[in-house]
């Protein structure tokens, strides 16, 4: 069982408050909506079942800024996992809402996600940034984070539980797609194609 109290506290400046979210609210769900559609307008909204998900994970950690009203400003995801090598930690959906950038909320919320890493035993935490987001690359590399040289791989298995469509790829042929589809029990097809057998 998870130890961390409800609104974890990580650290405070003048307006601003880095709290870790322990239990899902209203205001939680409600925010993290707004701040996912400002990240990324195609991503999907997460539901309250999945957002309670990431705050009972001992995986996940949901940062979130409250500015000086208590309204959440920011959030970020930060996920810590065990594999034989090493314990890892990756960051993402780091976002602070459009009406409160430029105020540093961006740089406190890694921060404490460098902190809570740390104190993990994590030893390297990753992250990813599109090229065209100029502030956040450039906020990345201030705290001392470096591209990394590698490949990033990205195999789509399934949206909401539902095999997407894809071109080439006949998914009558694919068990883990079969078995994808009878455990969702999914009703609805990719477009253009039959339910599975």
């Amino acid at each position: 069982m998870d130890a961390r109290p409800s609104g974890y506290f990580l650290g405070v400046t003048a307006d601003v408050r880095i709290e870790e979210a322990r239990v899902r609210s209203e205001e939680l769900i409600e925010a993290v909506g707004r701040l996912v559609a400002q990240l990324s307008p195609s991503a999907p909204t997460p539901t309250a079942a999945e957002l309670q998900t990431v705050v009972e994970s001992s995986a996940t950690r949901l940062l979130v800024a409250l500015d000086a009203g208590g309204a959440i400003a920011g959030m970020l995801t930060l996920a810590i996992y065990r594999i034989p090598t090493d314990t890892c930690a990756w960051i993402e959906d780091v976002v602070v809402d459009e009406q409160a950038r430029g105020r540093g909320i961006g740089e406190q919320l890694i921060r404490a996600a460098l902190r809570i890493a740390d104190q993990e035993g994590v030893r390297v935490v990753d992250l990813t940034s599109r090229s065209a987001r100029h502030a956040a690359n450039r906020l990345y590399r201030l705290l001392g984070f470096k591209p990394r040289e590698t490949n990033i791989y990205r195999f789509e298995l399934s949206s909401r539980g539902c095999p997407r469509s894809r071109r080439n790829f006949d998914w009558r042929s694919s068990r883990l797609v079969r078995s994808c589809w009878e455990r969702s029990g999914c009703q609805r097809s990719p477009k253009g194609q039959e339910e599975p057998p």
